[in-house]
């Protein structure tokens, strides 16, 4: 998946370079929050862009007890697990400008 992601954004890049445009391409790792845009500029100020972001978050709690049942006269042990698991994925688009060239 990301050999054919790479391939593509060069071949991608080397078609834009033969243009009279720019091209904008941008990755940034966040706090949890991956994003991704590609934009490309036609010769004004404007760069219209598509995105794509990724929340992944995983939580997993365990619990264990141990506690004496005086009615059976044991030890009584107890483990308890709490798992969560989520994915947020959020497709932007927008519009940059570039105030100085």
């Amino acid at each position: 998946m990301k050999k054919g992601l790479f391939i593509a954004m060069i071949l991608l890049m080397a078609g834009a370079s033969f243009s009279y445009g720019q091209f904008s391409f941008g990755v940034s790792p966040g706090l949890g929050l991956n994003s991704a845009y590609l934009g490309y500029k036609l010769g004004n100020k404007f760069v219209p862009f598509v995105g794509f972001q990724y929340l992944n978050a995983n939580l997993k709690v365990e619990e264990s007890d141990q506690w004496y049942n005086w009615e059976s006269d044991q030890i009584i042990t107890d483990v308890e697990t709490i798992k969560l698991t989520g994915n947020l994925y959020v497709p932007n688009v927008g519009l940059k400008y570039f105030v100085k060239q």
